[in-house]
């Protein structure tokens, strides 16, 4: 037999609605024909009761004389007419002693020896009532016309009573019949509205029933299956809903067949080993490329230990590794290893590889990558013997270098003691022929004098100023941090002392500090202030200006140092020219240099790392940009 819960699990819906809709329309139509029953046996019970208390109430008016004179006759004809109701059984006439008169009906030994009736009672009532009948009492009152030969009025008293049993075979017969007749014809619209209900249940349920078709024929693996939209629209939207969800699907197992094909291309095609292993650290899946690095067929290797493709000597390694991976203790891991390929040749393996679990969470292997690095290991090994090669050719070129610096330090400073006797001896004898011969010479003599002592005074300058290049391209570097505001300040006082006739507004912000050797940046400050102060010599008002600002490259935010003038200026076509030792923008008739300030400051700025570059118009001033290390 068929459990509720498996018929509500497993029938369809159509038939759990067929089902339940027919269980309750029977349900409804008993119930309404036992209430249609019980609401008629009540009338039918009342109306009965009432017949029999008016055949006793009958039966009592008809049975006074037969009391007064103690007759059975006189009630005879009363007696026939209540016994010829179909339902009365018997009918008594007793004294008000409860003596019987006339006993009609039912045998006597049927009849009730009880109490007396109430003698106060002045209508029929009912007394008693069984299973089978009803028994009503009714008194008999004597009247005041009882006999023509009372002459006093009596008052009307209780002579007797008479009972009467109804049976209620009626009464079981009409209730069969009632209920019988309401259950017919509940059934029968029940079995209409059955009818009516099943066609509405048919066409609602149709649709109902197209799609679990539809949905159990794509549950089986049918592609392209769609379902129809049709019926309410609460059915549409579920059909419309099923077949989005079957075109959404059907994408996806496209995308997924795309996926995995292009999966299998690239797990066929890749150089490296895509490998799995068990739960027991045996070979589980490889790619191709495993025997293009090993020279091992593939089912020669599946299903063997990991550990046996690698090196007598790693092999701990490896088993400790996997056995970390087992224990939890790590999930992925990463290392070099030693492996022997099918011709016995050693090489080597990049291992990458990490855990894989069961959907229980239990270790169930790793799955990983290995790449075969043998040329990489020899081509260190290679470069490790290159490097040391070079190290060993580095240190001899720099011994070499070292010792022709030092030669040549000797060397300039060797010229430089060689030119400067012959300069201080053209500058000596000229100064005297111009001091003791002056009265001699016209002004084009004179002139002549002036110009050699200034090209030999040009000379020693230049002289110096190629012994200070070297001196900083030699120098040691003292980092350390510097407050280039002060610096600026003391080159400005300098200059100011030099000159204190010019008109110099000088600006130099506050807190400029910089991580550098103090008197190489000095040398920076000298030179870009010195040629701000000079290239603005015919300025009536020069202007100055020292300071920083933040500017934002491709690596972040850097600091950029700047030295201003509104001076003489320069075109920028020939910007490439200013850091070039002996390159001038300017001749020397304008203004005085010897042209190697600037490559001095780009060799300083070069040693701390840093960047210079310049910006000017020509007869508007210049602006010179440099970085260094911040603190």
């Amino acid at each position: 037999m068929i459990s509720v819960s498996t018929f509500l699990r497993d029938a369809a819906f159509r038939k759990q609605l067929n089902v339940t809709v027919t269980i309750g329309v029977m349900f409804f139509a008993l119930a309404s024909s036992l209430l249609t029953s019980w609401q008629g046996s009540r009338q039918v019970r009342q109306t009965l009761q009432e017949q029999g208390r008016q055949i006793a109430e009958t039966l009592a008016r008809q049975s006074t004389l037969a009391l007064v004179f103690a007759s059975p006759d006189n009630a005879s004809e009363a007696i026939r007419t209540a016994m010829s109701f179909p339902d009365v059984t018997r009918v008594e006439i007793r004294h008000l002693s409860g003596r019987s008169l006339v006993v009609r009906g039912r045998p006597e030994g049927a009849a009730t020896d009880g109490p007396l009736p109430d003698a106060d009672a002045r209508e029929a009532y009912l007394e008693a009532e069984t299973e089978e009948f009803w028994r009503f009492v009714a008194p008999v009152l004597s009247r005041a016309d009882d006999s023509p030969y009372e002459i006093v009025e009596r008052k009307e008293e209780v002579l007797g009573f008479v009972r009467v049993e109804q049976s209620k075979a009626t009464l079981t017969r009409v209730l069969a019949y009632i209920f019988l007749a309401n259950l017919a014809i509940s059934v029968v619209f029940a079995v209409l509205f059955l009818y009516v209900l099943g066609r509405l249940a048919a066409r609602l349920t149709r649709p109902i029933t197209d799609l679990s078709v539809v949905m159990a024929r794509a549950e089986k693996g049918e592609t392209s299956v769609r379902a129809s939209l049709t019926g309410p629209k609460d059915i549409r939207d579920m059909a419309k809903a099923f077949n989005n969800m079957i075109a959404a699907l059907e994408e996806r197992e496209l995308a997924l067949r795309e996926s995995r094909a292009s999966y299998r291309e690239i797990f066929d095609s890749v150089n490296e080993v895509i490998f799995q292993t068990n739960a027991r650290g045996e070979w589980e899946l490889l790619n191709p490329a495993w025997r293009q690095v090993t020279g091992i067929a593939i089912e020669d290797a599946v299903g063997k230990p990991m550990a046996s493709l690698f090196h007598d000597e790693e092999r701990a390694t490896v088993e400790q590794m996997y056995s970390l991976m087992q224990r939890g203790v790590e999930r992925d891991c990463r290392f070099e290893v030693r492996f022997t390929r099918r011709d016995g040749s050693v090489g080597w393996l990049n291992v990458a590889q990490h855990v894989r679990n069961d959907e229980s969470g239990a270790f169930a292997g790793t799955s990983g990558i290995l790449d075969d690095i043998t040329e990489r290991k020899l081509a260190a090994e290679r470069m490790a013997s290159l490097n040391l090669e070079l190290e060993n050719r580095v240190r001899l070129r720099t011994a070499e270098l070292e010792a022709s610096n030092r030669e040549l330090e000797a060397f300039s400073y060797s010229v430089s003691h060689d030119l400067r006797a012959p300069l201080r001896a053209i500058d000596g004898f000229s100064r005297l022929i111009e001091e003791d011969y002056a009265d001699k010479l016209d002004d084009t003599g004179r002139g002549y004098f002036a110009r050699v002592r200034s090209a030999t005074q040009r000379m020693s300058q230049l002289i110096d100023d190629l012994l200070n290049l070297a001196r900083i391209t030699r120098a040691t570097m003292n980092r350390q941090p510097t407050d280039l505001s002060a610096l600026a300040a003391d080159v400005l006082k300098e200059l100011t002392e030099g000159e204190p006739g010019r008109r110099v507004e000088a600006e130099i912000a506050a807190g400029l500090v910089a991580n550098v050797d103090p008197v190489l940046v000095r040398v920076v400050l000298d030179n870009l202030i010195g040629n701000a102060w000079k290239y603005s010599a015919k300025r009536d008002v020069a202007r100055i200006a020292v300071g920083m600002e933040t500017r934002q490259t491709a690596q972040g935010s850097e600091r950029v140092f700047f030295v201003r003038d509104n001076g003489a200026g320069f075109d920028m076509a020939y910007a490439d020219k200013l850091f070039r030792p002996f390159s001038r923008l300017h001749g020397t008739n304008e203004f005085a240099g010897t042209g190697i300030g600037l490559a001095t400051v780009q060799r300083v700025i070069y040693r701390h790392g840093g960047r210079i570059w310049a910006d000017a118009v020509v007869d508007g001033g210049a602006s010179f940009y440099f970085t260094l290390p911040g603190l």
